[in-house]
Parts: structure tokens; C-alpha cells; sequence
């Protein structure tokens, strides 16, 4: 049975952004890479949610958001997601090196 993926609409801006940023860096070959790892890494997540690692969250409104990681080569792309009854709620695409903290206090 396939479980549903939810992206938000911030989470799906930064995916485009992503996917144009490694086209530029690497080419075509690489941004279709990171699509199709991205990709995988969602169902990945939507079949077995609990994979993530709850987000040490200060405000109250994160609570029970978790993160995981897009896979390699794109390890250092972080997703932040929520588990629903049907599956998970992407959130954010983050980049690691990013101040995560003050990124997802901007929701």
C-alpha cells in the first residue's frame, strides 16, 4: 500500500531551488540525480515514518516535527516532516550548514 507525501508549498519552493541550484553547480545530470534520490528518500519516509529523528524543538509549535536526510550524495540536504495517519508532511528542505534553528522558527 502506498502512503501519501504532502509537500508544502515552502518545502516545494525550496525543492525547486535546490533542483536549479545543482543544475547550475553540476548540470542537468546532477540536478536530475538529486530529483530522482529525493524522491526516493520521500517513499522512503512515507513507508516508514518513525526513520527521523525527532527535532529537539524550543518552540511548541515544531513539537513532534522530525528531520532526515536526502541520501547521498545529497546528505547534507535535510528534510523536516511531520507524520500524518496517511503518511508524512514535508515542511522544509533545509541544507545542513543552514542555521536550522532560526530557519524553522520563520514558519
Amino acid at each position: 500500500m502506498s502512503r501519501e507525501v504532502l509537500i508544502s508549498p515552502i518545502a516545494r519552493s525550496e525543492l525547486v531551488s535546490l533542483y536549479v541550484w545543482y543544475e547550475a553547480e553540476g548540470g542537468l545530470e546532477l540536478a536530475q540525480q538529486f530529483r530522482a534520490t529525493t524522491t526516493a528518500t520521500l517513499d522512503d519516509l512515507a513507508e516508514q515514518p518513525g526513520l527521523g529523528r525527532l527535532w529537539e524543538a524550543r518552540r511548541t509549535k515544531l513539537k513532534g516535527l522530525r528531520k532526515w536526510n536526502v541520501g547521498k550524495p545529497f546528505g547534507s540536504v535535510l528534510i523536516f516532516y511531520r507524520i500524518t495517519t496517511n503518511g508524512i508532511e514535508v515542511l522544509r528542505f533545509l541544507r545542513g550548514e543552514r542555521d536550522l534553528d532560526a530557519e524553522l522558527s520563520e514558519d
